[in-house]
């Protein structure tokens, strides 16, 4: 939009490129010269009254414009040589919201009431030239009052209002067949049929959400360019960072972006819903992907099928029904692992298999199986390197999927795995060094095999006294097993991480407290004496 200012009235200047669909309708008949579909709007905002002028299409010699249309806020309009025009013109040039036609209240309008009037006329009268209607189409417009004191853009522009043909002649009752011999049979034809739709200076009000002030992420309108109708009409949600009148600036990607707020709707994530508790870092269910290979729970040895207990003693089923594994069996491969870091998942997937965090989330990645100098093997028929999983954290930075990782793995040899992180604010436990096997805490006799690791039995024997409320610290965490007890020393990197773990408190990565099940019948508990601690 351009603004040419002066003491009598303010001009706007709008580019007006047609669609590929009124390219067809752009050969004047009479001198048989075609037309480019490039059109100058000249608005007078003081006196109402619109111009059209055709102009050449100089951009590009291969008429990008004509096929792509003219951007809302493209090169040709940031670019010095346009700069440099309007400072000579003495015009002041003004961006508008991308997609928000409201922004160009006026011309939009304008258009809008044009269209109508184009498509009234190509009804009634056999023309195919859009071009040939415009004329009268404009004189109908601008000789039609705009407001309830019968004030036209003509009795403002010259001060009266101009005599038509259609004024002086009365029409004839029947017009078909329409053969316009003469200019003035065409005119009093014109005049002789209804009006367009009343012509609108202001845009109709928008409802617009009181939401949109406050909430922290919002979901944009899609335009609908080349998509079905079953396209979903809006994509994000995407993080805020600031409301401004009636624009919202947001993250897109990597830079910040500005959208009108009739173009948004806001987004409200499950855990900012009817949170009004103190717990609020009490992990909820929806929050916890587990990946739990069928391997152990269907082994023919497992003397109790579909189950894996935590300890020998077998207080706590962690393959219950209570339990929700979102990906299982053959599920569990490399790919989907990547994938699900990464937010690379195909559509089919359903919202409870996927990772929906952003830049504001603090993840806990916990990661367990055998393994070796730079590798964990996933289900013994495949495994995942170092090296490729610093590049899926790489990628989750990129993408603004994570504020902070807390990164533990227990298999052997594990410092291994975090050797070639690069990116920011990870913290990394391993539970053995280069070298050094992750040996097992206890064996249960009924299968005659170890059933966990040393550093997972007292990392979860540290955490089950873990409440919401609870003020320790990671840095407590990291002395759970000291060589001692766990037999190899535990790696831990910090480099990475910007803050004090001393002054981190675990609860910003673990909080869930296990459900409890109360019951007055003492008939159906068994009491099972609990031992001190495994020799």
């Amino acid at each position: 939009m351009i603004e040419q200012c002066s003491n009598m009235f303010v001009l706007l200047i709008f580019l007006l490129t047609c669609t590929n669909g009124d390219a067809q309708n752009t050969t004047n008949s009479e001198n048989g010269k075609t037309h480019t579909n490039n059109w100058a709007v000249l608005v007078d905002t003081s006196r109402f009254w619109f111009n059209y002028r055709h102009v050449a299409n100089v951009l590009s010699m291969y008429r990008s414009v004509k096929r792509l249309g003219i951007p809302d806020r493209g090169a040709q309009f940031s670019s010095e040589i346009f700069k440099a025009v309007c400072e000579n013109l003495g015009s002041n040039h003004r961006y508008t919201t991308a997609q928000c036609p409201q922004s160009n209240g006026l011309i939009e309008n304008f258009h809008k009431t044009l269209l109508s009037t184009f498509r009234t006329m190509l009804t009634e009268i056999s023309s195919t030239s859009w071009l040939e209607l415009l004329p009268f189409s404009l004189i109908c417009l601008r000789t039609a009052p705009f407001d309830n004191f019968g004030i036209s853009p003509t009795l403002l522009m010259y001060g009266q209002n101009i005599r038509i043909p259609g004024a002086l002649i009365e029409p004839p009752n029947n017009y078909w067949p329409l053969e316009h011999p003469t200019y003035e049979e065409k005119l009093q034809t014109l005049f002789s049929m209804p009006l367009s739709p009343k012509f609108k200076s202001r845009n109709s009000k928008v409802y617009v959400p009181k939401a949109l002030d406050n909430c922290k992420y919002i979901l944009i309108k899609d335009a609908q360019y080349g998509k079905s109708k079953l396209a979903p009409a809006y994509h994000g949600p995407y993080s805020v960072v600031r409301t401004l009148g009636n624009n919202i600036y947001y993250w897109n990607r990597n830079r910040i972006d500005c959208v009108n707020k009739i173009n948004v709707k806001p987004y409200f994530k499950i855990e900012d819903l009817g949170n009004n508790n103190n717990n609020n870092n009490n992990i909820r269910y929806y929050q916890i992907i587990l990946m739990v290979a069928d391997d152990m729970a269907c082994n023919p040895r497992n003397p109790r099928p579909a189950t894996v207990f935590n300890n020998a003693h077998q207080h706590i089923n962690v393959y219950g029904e209570d339990v929700e594994v979102d990906y299982r069996g053959y599920e569990v491969t490399v790919e989907n692992f990547v994938r699900l870091l990464t937010g690379r998942l195909p559509p089919s997937i359903p919202r409870s298999k996927r990772l929906l965090t952003d830049d504001g989330s603090n993840i806990l990645i916990y990661m367990t199986g055998h393994g070796g100098d730079g590798f964990l093997k996933f289900q013994d028929s495949e495994e995942i390197t170092n090296v490729e999983l610093a590049d899926a954290f790489q990628q989750m930075r990129q993408k603004r999927r994570y504020n902070e990782i807390l990164f533990i793995i227990d298999t052997c040899q594990a410092a291994s795995m975090y050797e070639y992180f690069y990116s920011p604010n990870i913290l990394a436990i391993a539970s053995s060094r280069v070298g050094e096997d992750s040996l097992s805490h206890h064996v249960d006799p009924a299968i005659g095999v170890y059933i966990i690791d040393r550093f997972t039995y007292y990392a979860l024997e540290f955490l089950e006294k873990v409440y919401p409320d609870s003020k320790k610290t990671l840095e407590q965490f990291l002395q759970v097993c000291p060589r001692r007890v766990c037999i190899s020393n535990v790696g831990v990197r910090k480099d990475l991480y910007h803050r004090n773990p001393s002054n981190v408190l675990i609860t910003e990565f673990f909080g869930s407290v296990r459900s409890v099940e109360i019951t007055e019948d003492l008939n159906s508990v068994q009491i099972i004496p609990l031992p001190k601690k495994f020799s």
